[in-house]
Parts: structure tokens; sequence; C-alpha cells
């Protein structure tokens, strides 16, 4: 029996690769199409020797006990995603794509000093390139092989929708948005400038009345949908997300307000401008003891790659720090993991990035990382000290001053006035379509 029967295997892109794909488009001048599969083509022959039982209404009366022995992988048959992303890797390498290294559902062909970019998900494959004939022959190519439909340009991926301009690319999730507010049946009562007070401290509350957790539970799987294109409730709708075992009407009213920010705001998404570059900065900040629950800091930062914004996030670290020192060092620590990870899907599109820039506000921080002296500190934030300097020494990342007010990352970390809000999420790349 194998081993891997009750196991799945999903072709699915993370939104942040998806993101990144798109900000490598934009700065290449790329145009992106999708191409379609029909069922039957994604079928392959079974190289594993499997069996089913006959189906009901179709046993042989001779030998009922008997089993099938499949030829070709079925539909809905746990092995049979990878049996298709098996068939499909193995044809694009024979006619001279590369797989990625950190990304293995994305290919990339070069030829002279043009790309061919080949994304795929599920059955659905995204391509585009920086020569038109390279793509022509790339359909003409798959068309070849596979019963496939040419959908077009690309305006829908992951749940996103998706429009190319000739200044960029926009994405959002405003047909989301609406259904969401629509099944919730948020009434408009009021509009919100921002998504939550910058007098609310929310806690757990044993006196406080009880919300409806069914519909607190509905209203933030809601949201948490939305934070795919949606930065600028990120870090509210975590603080919210905190209390879905116990939520009580302090809580609920926190998510309601959120949602009357997004029902004034539904067309609201990112734009990824062509007029950019291929560097990388990341915006990396703290709240030292910003959860009143246990005391625990809060990180939150984003990068972008040139004026567009790749990748962002905003969560409660795992250990208590003792002074905004220890906390902003441990939201080093967030930050190049994710800045890590992006320069090597950078690496498999042919893009590298020497160094990467991260902005903090906080100067005695940055002085810290920079001197080589040991400092007293817990271990798992002496590791993280150690690895950013090693960083920093080998020139892998700069730290640098960015001032209070053009902390984009503060987004993510605290809840904003009106005026710092709309600052940072223009600075991000928000707008309305």
């Amino acid at each position: 029996m194998r081993a891997d029967i009750d196991r799945s295997f999903d072709l699915t892109e993370r939104l942040e690769g998806v993101r990144l794909m798109i900000g490598v488009a934009c700065s290449l001048n790329i145009r992106l199409f999708q191409l379609g599969f029909f069922g039957s083509s994604t079928f392959c022959d079974s190289r594993d020797e499997i069996y089913v039982t006959q189906p009901k209404g179709f046993k042989n009366p001779i030998f009922p006990e008997y089993v099938y022995k499949l030829k070709q992988d079925l539909c809905g048959l746990k092995q049979a995603p990878y049996g298709w992303y098996r068939k499909l890797t193995e044809f694009l390498t024979e006619h001279g794509f590369e797989r990625g290294n950190a990304n293995k559902t994305m290919f990339v062909l070069k030829r002279d000093m043009n790309l061919l970019i080949v994304q795929t998900f599920d059955h659905n494959i995204v391509f585009g390139s920086t020569r038109n004939e390279l793509a022509f022959n790339f359909v003409e190519m798959m068309k070849r092989k596979f019963e496939m439909v040419m959908v077009g340009e690309m305006t829908y991926c992951l749940g996103l929708q998706i429009k190319q301009t000739n200044g960029g690319i926009y994405i959002s999730q405003e047909s989301a948005a609406k259904n969401i507010l629509r099944k919730l049946e948020v009434q408009m009562n009021r509009e919100s400038q921002t998504p939550m007070g910058t007098d609310l401290r929310m806690s757990r509350s044993e006196h406080e009345e009880r919300a409806d957790a069914e519909l607190y539970e509905e209203m933030m799987s809601g949201l948490l949908q939305l934070t795919a294109t949606r930065p600028d409730i990120s870090f509210s709708v975590g603080v919210c997300a905190r209390y879905l075992e116990d939520p009580r009407m302090s809580h609920f009213h926190a998510a309601r307000r959120i949602l009357t920010y997004v029902k004034g705001t539904t067309s609201l998404g990112l734009f990824y401008s062509k007029d950019t570059n291929q560097s990388l900065a990341s915006f990396c900040d703290s709240d030292w003891a910003g959860n009143r629950d246990d005391g625990k800091s809060i990180s939150g930062g984003c990068l972008m790659m040139g004026n567009n914004l790749i990748s962002w996030y905003s969560k409660k670290q795992r250990y208590i720090a003792r002074s905004t020192g220890e906390a902003q060092i441990d939201a080093f620590g967030n930050c190049y993991t994710q800045l890590v990870w992006i320069k090597q899907l950078l690496f498999d599109y042919g893009i590298v990035v020497p160094s990467i820039s991260i902005f903090s506000d906080k100067p005695d921080c940055i002085n810290a990382l920079k001197d080589i002296t040991h400092h007293e500190l817990d271990k798992h934030i002496d590791i993280r000290h150690h690895v950013v300097q090693e960083l920093i020494a080998n020139k892998t990342i700069k730290m640098s001053y960015v001032s209070s007010e053009n902390q984009i990352a503060k987004l993510f970390t605290k809840p904003l006035n009106f005026i710092s809000f709309s600052n940072f999420k223009n600075s991000i790349g928000m707008c309305d379509h």
C-alpha cells in the first residue's frame, strides 16, 4: 500500500508570490496572460500501481469481488494533482524551461536577453514575456501538447481582481468585499475614516457581555480573506482575530467598525506601477508591550520592490520583550526571514539583489546592531541579534534610519489618526481604480 495514499498535493502559489510576479512583470513591462486547461488534458498515465473498487451500478456480476487497476489518474484521486504537475514539469523542462528553486510552481525560459515567465495555478497557467514572439510560441507549443483554451489577459487569480493598464497593474477584491458585506448585512450608519480608533485598547474581559461567537467568526473569516489586497486593515483585523475563542461586545463593535470602513472603501486596492525598479527595501517597526493581555509586543513591517508593495505582516511576538530595543530586534528577525525568502524568489526570475535596505525609526537599535560588542540579552533575542549582525557584516542588508513621520510600518503595529493613516496608505500604493 502506498504510504501517501491519504495525502493531497495542492498546486497553489502563496499570495506573496503572486504579488511578486505582478511586481516583476511591472518592472520588466510585461503584460500577463492566462491559459486554461480542459479537465481531460490533465489526466496522465499512472506510474503507480493503484486499484479502485468497482463503482456502484457497474459491478461485474461474474466477478463482483474484483477491483480495477488504473491505467490513468482519475479526477479526485489524491495522487492525481501531483501526476499532472509531474507531467507538466517534464514537458516544460524538456523545452528549455528552468523550474524555480524557491518557488516550485514557477518556470522561466531565457532566450538571449529576453525572459518568459510561466506560473502554474492548478489547471491554469499565467504567463508573460518581454518579447511577444516568445509568448506566442509558448501558446502554440502548449496547444500541441494539451487540450486548452487561451483565456486572454489575466483578469482574475486566486480571488484577486486584476486590471492591467499601460501604466501598471491594479489588484483588488471589490467583488469579494461586496459579497461579504451583503452576506453580513452591514448597515452604513456612518462612515468610518479609519478601521480602528486611536484610543481603542482591546483586551479580554470576563465581566463583559458575550457576543455571538458564530457571527463574530463569520465576520473575521470575511475580513481575513480581504487582507490579501488590503494591508490597511491587516493590523486591526489581526487584533480582533485574537478574540475568536471568546468574543465580547467590545470586540464585536471593533470588528463592525472595520466592516463599516470597508463598506466605504470597497474599490480600494493596490496599484503596481511600471515606473519602478527592482531594488528591495523593507520598513520594520514594533509596538513594545502592545498586547494588554500578556504584555507581548507587536511586530509589523512591509517589503517594497521599487515603488510597489510585495508583502507585509502584523503579528504578536512569541516572547515578552524587556525593552523597546529587544522588541525591535525581534521585529528585525521577522523582517529578515521574509527578506531572504523574497530574495530567493527573485533569483528564480534571474534578478540578483546585492543588498537590501531595512528602515527603522529607532536609531538606538540600529546602532546596537552595528555594534559588534556583546550585549546581555535573552537567548532568543541574542540569536536574532547575531543573525542580523552577520547579515549586516556580509552586506546582505543595510540598516537605515527613517523618521517616524515616514515610517510606513506603523500602519501594521498600532492604530493611527486619519492623516497619518491616509499618508501611509498612499505611500504603499493603495488607491481606487
